[in-house]
């Protein structure tokens, strides 16, 4: 029961509130889990993420990085915001670990169901690491920041960026988990096979996935090798 309440729990971490609420929407409390803990061997119970998503063979874990922009555009804020994404990426691994050590043993998902982990087979974890700018709309429009490419790999996991505010859209344009799901394993493919131009905005991507499945194709079957999205293209999928 204490196990129960401690998940069920805020963290008065507004950013990370906010995440929980989307994933709550998007992926269903049944399977969302709020800082799951493990122990570790010494005995050191420790957090392995901000939230974890459940899938049949898929975790998806979730780290939430709240930062405000105090000087817009300088480069000491660029690098602010950029060793907060590295710290994200790098705990992605902490709960890989721990599932592979066997130390997380269950989880208690947002509607206080327990759930065993220890009977699954080496289970494919997946990383996001989400942005929240705190006061993304002070910020005038031309100098916020952007996550162009937002992907890496923390040994063989997968570590997907977002901006808080591009979370969001994608969670209202993919709104189940397997849709979800499948859209960062396309993401993925394009990145890392260079597709893609390093410049190509997030939601200018989502529109060609959301209107073009038989290009999408060509390019995961090899057939394309390089792509370039006209910038806007989000914008004329709205107005369409």
């Amino acid at each position: 029961a204490s196990t129960a309440s401690h998940a069920m729990a805020s963290n008065e971490n507004p950013s990370e509130d906010l995440i929980v609420e989307i994933c709550d929407r998007l992926f269903f409390r049944d399977f969302v889990v709020r800082n799951p803990r493990f122990r570790k061997e010494s005995g050191l119970e420790k957090e392995a993420a901000d939230v974890l998503v459940l899938d049949d063979e898929t975790l998806l874990v979730v780290q939430v990085k709240g930062r405000a922009i105090k000087v817009p555009g300088s480069e000491i804020e660029i690098g602010r915001l950029s060793k907060a994404i590295d710290e994200g990426i790098r705990q992605v691994k902490t709960l890989g670990r721990a599932v592979a050590a066997k130390q997380l043993t269950h989880v208690v998902t947002r509607r206080g169901v327990e759930i065993p982990l220890a009977a699954q087979k080496n289970p494919r974890v997946v990383g996001l690491v989400v942005l929240d700018i705190t006061n993304e709309d002070e910020v005038p429009h031309d100098l916020r920041p952007a996550i162009l490419a937002g992907f890496d790999r923390v040994g063989t996991t997968p570590a997907h960026v977002f901006l808080r505010s591009t979370f969001e859209i994608l969670a209202k344009e993919l709104d189940t988990l397997p849709d979800f799901l499948r859209y960062l394993d396309t993401r993925e493919k394009f990145i890392e096979r260079g597709v893609l131009s390093a410049l190509t905005e997030e939601l200018d991507f989502l529109a060609l996935y959301k209107t073009n499945d038989p290009m999408i194709q060509e390019v995961l079957d090899g057939k394309i090798n390089l792509l370039l999205i006209a910038e806007g293209t989000w914008d004329e999928h709205l107005k369409s």
